[in-house]
Protein backbone atom coordinates (compact mmCIF):
# COMPACT_ATOMS: atom_id res chain seq x y z
CA UNK A 1 0.00 0.00 0.00
CA UNK A 2 1.53 3.57 -0.83
CA UNK A 3 0.14 6.24 1.91
CA UNK A 4 1.78 8.79 0.35
CA UNK A 5 -1.68 10.05 -1.31
CA UNK A 6 -3.20 10.61 1.65
CA UNK A 7 -0.52 12.57 2.80
CA UNK A 8 -0.74 16.46 2.92
CA UNK A 9 -4.91 15.98 2.71
CA UNK A 10 -6.67 19.38 3.81
CA UNK A 11 -8.83 19.53 6.62
CA UNK A 12 -12.74 19.64 5.91
CA UNK A 13 -15.22 19.47 8.35
CA UNK A 14 -17.01 16.06 8.08
CA UNK A 15 -14.63 15.55 5.11
CA UNK A 16 -14.49 12.15 3.33
CA UNK A 17 -13.26 11.99 -0.11
CA UNK A 18 -9.70 13.75 -1.20
CA UNK A 19 -11.43 17.27 -1.32
CA UNK A 20 -11.16 17.37 2.13
CA UNK A 21 -11.17 15.01 5.43
CA UNK A 22 -11.47 15.36 9.02
CA UNK A 23 -9.84 12.51 11.20
CA UNK A 24 -12.50 9.53 10.88
CA UNK A 25 -12.75 11.15 7.20
CA UNK A 26 -8.91 10.18 6.72
CA UNK A 27 -9.83 6.66 8.72
CA UNK A 28 -12.96 6.40 6.60
CA UNK A 29 -11.14 7.06 2.82
CA UNK A 30 -8.43 4.71 3.51
CA UNK A 31 -9.83 1.76 5.02
CA UNK A 32 -12.52 2.48 1.63
CA UNK A 33 -9.59 2.63 -0.74
CA UNK A 34 -6.96 0.24 0.54
CA UNK A 35 -9.47 -2.26 1.74
CA UNK A 36 -12.81 -1.87 0.41
CA UNK A 37 -14.16 -1.52 3.65
CA UNK A 38 -16.93 0.84 4.01
CA UNK A 39 -17.14 2.25 7.75
CA UNK A 40 -19.75 3.17 9.17
CA UNK A 41 -21.17 7.13 9.09
CA UNK A 42 -22.11 8.81 11.86
CA UNK A 43 -23.47 12.04 12.67
CA UNK A 44 -21.14 13.87 14.71
CA UNK A 45 -23.09 16.11 17.96
CA UNK A 46 -25.98 12.98 17.76
CA UNK A 47 -23.41 10.44 18.55
CA UNK A 48 -21.57 12.13 20.98
CA UNK A 49 -21.91 11.02 24.13
CA UNK A 50 -23.01 13.12 26.94
CA UNK A 51 -20.73 13.02 30.09
CA UNK A 52 -20.53 14.69 33.31
CA UNK A 53 -17.90 17.48 34.35
CA UNK A 54 -16.58 14.77 36.79
CA UNK A 55 -15.42 12.20 33.97
CA UNK A 56 -13.63 14.77 32.42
Amino acid sequence: MNFSKYINLPYKHEGRDFDGVDCYGLLYLIYKNERNIILPEYNYPEEWAKIGYNYI
